[in-house]
């Protein structure tokens, strides 16, 4: 069970911080003035949400690495409201762009965000689950479950360019 938590910790801690390092204080513009085309909020309750979102997300980065069963609750819950959400503009129909990890993260919603978070949920209760049933980390699970755990990270907050990358080409007219 250990390397199951060194890999959760690794996947849910990576996403997260890349996640609030992209909503940085040069950056937090473009993320609000996305959650405001969602239309989920009173425009005047945008930013503070946008700031408490952040703020959330970094706890979560910092909940990894010292209290890990809090992190991955709050993860969780985190993550199924970011899917609720997705969901809500989706059944809407409103056009919003996905700023889940910053301005290169401009794709719009689909419903390929929505199984990812919830992916990211199981991640992050096959972690709880670890981490209250298992024994103290070893280094050996460290080094074993982080590497792959990073990768995965990486590759889940690139998954708008992964989508685009395999999508097929659209159809030319000739």
């Amino acid at each position: 069970m250990a390397y199951v938590e060194v890999f959760s910790r690794c996947v849910i801690g990576v996403v997260f911080l890349v996640s609030a390092w992209s909503k940085r204080p040069g950056q937090f513009r473009q993320f609000s003035d996305s959650l405001a085309a969602m239309r989920l909020l009173p425009a005047r309750s945008v930013v503070p949400v946008a700031g408490v979102v952040v703020a959330l997300e970094a706890a979560v980065v910092l909940l990894m690495v010292l209290l890990p069963a809090p992190g991955f609750a709050l993860a969780i819950v985190l993550l199924l409201a970011f899917a609720g959400s997705i969901g809500v503009v989706l059944r809407r129909g409103v056009q919003a762009s996905c700023r889940c990890f910053g301005g290169s993260g401009a794709a719009p919603f689909r419903p390929h965000h929505i199984v990812r978070n919830l992916v990211l949920v199981a991640v992050a209760v096959a972690g709880l689950v670890a981490v209250l049933a298992g024994p103290a980390l070893t280094w050996q699970a460290a080094a074993l479950g982080a590497v792959p755990g990073a990768v995965v990270a990486l590759l889940v907050t690139r998954l708008d360019d992964l989508v685009a990358l395999f999508a097929p080409a659209p159809a030319t007219r000739r």
